[in-house]
C-alpha cells in the first residue's frame, strides 16, 4: 500500500496543474461537507494523565535547567 506522499509523488504530481487544482477543489469541498462530524474537545478540564504528563515535563525541564539528567528525576 502506498503512503499519501508516495501517492502524491507518483500519481498526482505528474498531473497537469488544472487537474491538480480540480482535485484540490474536490478535496476541500468534501472536507467542508464533513465539517459537522469533526470532533473538537474544548474541555478545560485536565485528566489525571494530563496532570502527570505536565508534571513530568516540568520536572524534566527543571532538572535540565539545574544541569541534571531528566532520568535522575523521580516521578510519581
Amino acid at each position: 500500500m502506498e503512503t499519501v506522499l508516495e501517492l502524491y509523488e507518483t500519481r498526482l504530481k505528474p498531473l497537469p496543474i488544472v487537474e491538480r487544482l480540480q482535485l484540490a477543489q474536490l478535496l476541500m469541498s468534501d472536507l467542508v461537507k464533513s465539517a459537522s462530524r469533526w470532533a473538537i474537545d474544548y474541555s478545560e478540564e485536565w485528566s489525571d494523565e494530563d496532570v502527570r504528563d505536565a508534571t513530568r515535563a516540568s520536572l524534566a525541564y527543571a532538572a535540565q535547567s539545574f544541569g541534571e539528567e531528566p532520568d535522575d528525576v523521580q516521578t510519581w
